[in-house]
């Protein structure tokens, strides 16, 4: 139930003249813009205290610019305050498959998967001194600086695979140097835009950058792929077939798929607010 002196839910005017109207669910100022004249919004019946502002609705008072009496409203021009983010208000909107939602718990189970194993590498062969079998995994998670990136990541011919074998540093970069950076801006911007922060094409930015981060971040694992059938080749030729086994671990899979949700939830958090 609302606050005595709380308007109702409805169209009023956008405190962050970003639209002609936005609507108030009763408690905070939504997502949700209108480019034409609303429906009109039904009087609430109560008796105002005295010196409470007047309902929306009503005209401003003579020298009293903007909504009154609406939390988080500010005069024309004004960017609204910041609504708060909750992880109860967050969860209801990932119910309602919110776009913006969609892109933070996708960039939350991103950052989780980059700590898994992104590439593993298996070798299995025999000592040739004492004949003993030998068996030795390894893996490299997406912050390892010594994995095949596409980006920054050590090369996979013959001569670096070699240089690597026999312990000299090949590479010291990760790729997430440059995927870190564009999942901040695109979760960012998305953010600023939510909380009512005018920002120049800010929808078009956000969107770009997590197009980009999902693609470079699928490319990513077709790379690893592609690099862990260069390293078993390499093992054929210098150790015999079998020796040496690499591919792409279930963390980069998971990172692929969270890469995704994070494009996909950009793209149908700028739907939406086009729509309205």
């Amino acid at each position: 139930m609302n606050a005595p002196n709380t308007p109702p839910p409805g169209w009023y005017p956008d405190p962050s003249s970003q639209a002609p109207f936005r609507y108030w669910d009763g408690t905070r100022w939504t997502e949700h813009t209108n480019q034409g004249a609303p429906a009109p919004v039904q009087p609430v019946q109560y008796a105002p205290q005295a010196g409470a502002p007047p309902a929306p609705g009503a005209p401003p008072a003579p020298g009293m610019p903007g909504m009154p009496g609406v939390p988080g409203m500010a005069s024309a021009g004004t960017p609204a305050a910041a609504t708060p983010l909750t992880a109860q208000g967050l969860l209801e909107d990932l119910k309602k498959f919110d776009g913006f939602a969609i892109m933070l718990a996708a960039a939350a189970l991103f950052v989780i998967a980059t700590f898994l194993p992104w590439g593993t590498v298996e070798v299995n062969g025999f000592n040739q001194q004492t004949g003993a079998a030998v068996h030795q995994e390894d893996s490299s998670n997406a912050w390892s600086g010594d994995g095949a990136w596409l980006i920054l990541g050590a090369d996979t011919d013959s001569a670096a695979l070699t240089a690597a074998y026999q312990g000299q540093a090949n590479d010291g970069n990760t790729d997430m140097l440059i995927l870190g950076p564009l999942l901040l801006v695109a979760i960012g911007v998305a953010l600023a835009l939510r909380q009512g922060k005018p920002i120049s094409n800010g929808a078009q930015i956000a969107v770009g950058a997590a197009a980009l981060f999902g693609v470079l971040v699928v490319a990513e694992v077709f790379h690893l792929n592609s690099a862990g059938s260069d390293i078993e080749s390499w093992g054929t030729a210098n150790f015999g077939a079998g020796v040496f086994t690499a591919g792409v671990a279930y963390g980069a899979w998971i990172g692929a798929i969270a890469a995704i949700g994070v494009a996909f939830g950009a793209v149908r958090h700028y739907m939406a607010a086009k729509a309205t």
